[in-house]
């Protein structure tokens, strides 16, 4: 990452030198946590330069050319495909029964009633054990979304009677 941070420094071309010097000093010395503090802000804006918006992805400078920075530079990325936890339900929450159907264009389809608190895991171990199938190998998608193996289904805004989109790998 570091290298490719270099690496977008060094090659910009384009606009005034002086401004991406602003620009890089304002990230440098801003607090990764909060990039719109007050100092950010009060250096670029005192050097001529204008935000658009609160962020310093976009910003034109008085001549009205645009310096974009891409937000790989202004914050460490988050690892692409890692799971967040999914929140706690509260403690109030009473588990449901639902019922769905999950198909596969391999299967016939395959109704199941479970729990809400059930997890994708285990629904996709009820499915492959009926399929005789490695459970491994199922995807579950609804609504356009991959069903995480960790994830309740309480949190994936299922309703009843819907179908699930199983995918099969061989």
């Amino acid at each position: 990452m570091q290298r490719k941070r270099f690496e977008f420094w060094d090659t910009r071309v384009e606009g005034d030198p002086r401004a991406w010097q602003v620009l890089k000093t304002a990230l440098e010395e801003s607090d990764p946590s909060n990039l719109y503090l007050a100092q950010s802000r009060l250096l670029v804006e005192a050097s001529g330069l204008k935000l658009q918006g609160d962020s310093l992805i976009v910003v034109h400078d008085e001549s009205g050319r645009r310096y974009e920075i891409p937000p790989f530079i202004i914050s460490e990325p988050e690892r692409y495909g890692s799971e967040k936890p999914a929140p706690e339900l509260p403690s109030s929450y009473k588990e449901k029964t639902i019922a769905f159907k999950i198909r596969c264009t391999k299967f016939a389809d395959f109704g199941m009633i479970v729990g809400t608190l059930s997890t994708i895991r285990s629904i996709k171990e009820k499915y492959a054990s009926s399929q005789n199938i490695n459970p491994t190998k199922v995807r579950l998608f609804y609504n356009g979304k991959e069903l995480k193996n960790d994830t309740q289904l309480a949190h994936c805004n299922i309703e009843p009677d819907v179908i699930i989109q199983a995918a099969v790998s061989p």
